[in-house]
C-alpha cells in the first residue's frame, strides 16, 4: 500500500525546500551544482584507531620506506605518446559541424579508441560550450552528449 496522507506531504515539503535552494542559487548564478568537497578518510575522531603502539607504528612506517625505495629502484623508461592538442581538436569538431548543426559525442569520436583522444575531445566540447560556440545537452546521466552548433558561431 502507498504513504498517507501525512507521509506523501512530508516527502512534498523535502522536494519543494529542495527546488527553492535550486532556485536560489540559480537566481544568484550559479549553473554548476555540486557536492562539497569530502575533507578525509576519517570523518570522526570516533572513527580513527586508539590504541596503536608505537613500536607497531614505527614497524609500519619503515615497511613502507622499504618498499618506496624498491619500487622507485627499477623504474622501465617511459615513451610517451605525442600530444593531443586541444585547438587541433576544437577544429576537427568545428569542420564536423560545417555540414552538421547537431550530432552525437559517439558520432565525433567515430573510430577513436584511445582514452587520450577521447578526454581531448570531450575537453574541446567543454571548451567550445564555455565559449558559447556549442551547446551541450544530456538527456540522462551516462546518456549520449547531443553537440548543437550555435547559429554564427
Amino acid at each position: 500500500m502507498g504513504l498517507s496522507l501525512e507521509e506523501r506531504l512530508k516527502v512534498y515539503q523535502v522536494y519543494r525546500r529542495a527546488a527553492e535552494g535550486l532556485r536560489e542559487r540559480l537566481a544568484q548564478g550559479a549553473l554548476i551544482f555540486s557536492r562539497p568537497p569530502e575533507t578525509g578518510i576519517c570523518r570522526d575522531r570516533e572513527e580513527m584507531p586508539r590504541q596503536i603502539a608505537p613500536e607497531k607504528l614505527l614497524e609500519f612506517y619503515l615497511k613502507a620506506l622499504s618498499r618506496k625505495k624498491q619500487s622507485s629502484e627499477i623504474k622501465p623508461p617511459m615513451v610517451l605518446p605525442p600530444p593531443i592538442s586541444l585547438e587541433s581538436k576544437i577544429r576537427i569538431i568545428f569542420r564536423i559541424l560545417r555540414h552538421r548543426v547537431r550530432i552525437t559525442f559517439k558520432e565525433i569520436l567515430g573510430r577513436i579508441l584511445s582514452r587520450r583522444e577521447v578526454i581531448a575531445s570531450f575537453m574541446a566540447l567543454l571548451e567550445l560550450a564555455k565559449r558559447g560556440r556549442v551547446v551541450l545537452r544530456q538527456e540522462k546521466s551516462f546518456g549520449d552528449i547531443e553537440v548543437e552548433k550555435v547559429v554564427g558561431g
